[in-house]
């Protein structure tokens, strides 16, 4: 499959016409992002499978609408990642569903995304205060140019990046957090379970809000996307964003991201030396019952590496396959979490 043809892919003009027409698509930023991951990964289906279409009756279908607005540029597309023309065909029926998701899993390596299922408004989840709000200019950031070496601890799933903002820069995406800590929402769950595709998830404590308009602009800067795609040597894509708070005793153990967040990038916010991160190379790839043995055992206080970091740095994780946990805090704590993933497994 043409990973790098779809990689390449430019949906901004659709963006912004999912945009102009209130389309549910693009109530979050995050659900607009993954929309174009996901539209992308259909057309490279489309060249394994000829008789595939897309279902009329999903709301990512006004994805391919609105991107099927620029004829010539559809029709490129199409020929270039799917090989063939697509079109936009009728609901899939329980087998066809069924033959989809086994093709989608096969070929990603993970379970088929929530949007495959969605097929109105409400299915999308909860919309952020701002709701739609207009594409503007990319965010640039000139001071990732001048970096050319490789951190350390690569090889072990996670890097700390020193000097990776201007101070400016942190400071107004920490008054952005602050004012967005309204609008949070509370994940407090004691659950701890692993699917079949190694998703770990523990006992947590945090609230979290969706990205305001600097944040998000941060997380799809072009320049940004470039520097990771480099440090990581991964052809990523910004998929969600997200504030994240702590109060004491919050915490969240062991876990390892979803499968969106294939490499995970956190931005200390407050206080300006914040407790480290822990993170377990040696559990990178095991088996789901020693995972979950692993986040059992630690609980709300996860052993494992302390990663050490500051405000002003930021913490890289292959957030998917590392798994890593915060023990409880004892003061208030935020950050900002920003997620890419890319349209092939790794």
């Amino acid at each position: 499959m043409s990973e790098l043809a779809a990689l390449a892919l430019d949906l901004d003009s659709s963006r912004c016409r999912l945009v102009e027409s209130g389309s549910a698509l693009a109530l979050k930023p995050n659900t607009l992002n993954e929309a174009g991951i996901e539209y992308r990964r259909f057309l490279m289906l489309c060249r394994a499978s000829p008789e595939l279409a897309m279902p009329s009756d999903l709301v990512l279908a006004e994805m391919m609408a609105a991107h099927a607005a620029d004829r010539a540029g559809f029709d490129a597309a199409c020929r270039l990642i799917a090989e063939r023309p697509v079109q936009i065909g009728p609901p899939l029926d329980e087998q066809g569903r069924t033959l989809f998701q086994a093709a989608y899993e096969r070929a990603f390596l993970r379970p088929l995304h929530p949007l495959w299922a969605a097929r109105d408004h409400t299915a999308l989840g909860h919309c952020s205060p701002s709701e739609i709000t207009p594409e503007g200019p990319r965010l640039r950031l000139a001071c990732l140019g001048s970096r050319t070496s490789k951190p350390a601890n690569a090889a072990d799933g996670w890097m700390v990046l020193r000097d990776l903002w201007e101070p400016n820069l942190v400071d107004a995406v920490a008054a952005e957090a602050a004012a967005m800590r309204g609008s949070a929402l509370l994940q407090d769950d004691a659950e701890y379970s692993v699917n079949a595709h190694g998703y770990l998830t523990s006992s947590r404590l945090q609230w979290y809000a969706y990205p305001g308009r600097l944040l998000r602009d941060l997380h799809e800067s072009p320049d940004l996307l470039s520097f990771l795609r480099e440090t990581t040597g991964l052809p990523l894509l910004p998929t969600r964003a997200a504030y994240v708070y702590y109060e004491p005793e919050g915490h969240i153990g062991l876990h390892t991201d979803i499968a969106q967040c294939s490499v995970t990038l956190f931005m200390p916010l407050h206080p300006a030396d914040p407790p480290p991160l822990r993170v377990r190379p040696d559990l990178m790839g095991a088996a789901p019952e020693r995972l979950l043995h692993a986040a059992r055992h630690g609980g709300t206080k996860p052993s494992g590496v302390p990663v050490s970091y500051m405000k002003g740095t930021s913490v890289l994780i292959f957030g998917s396959r590392l798994p890593h946990g915060r023990p409880r805090v004892t003061a208030p704590m935020t950050l900002a979490a920003l997620c890419y993933d890319r349209l092939l497994p790794q």
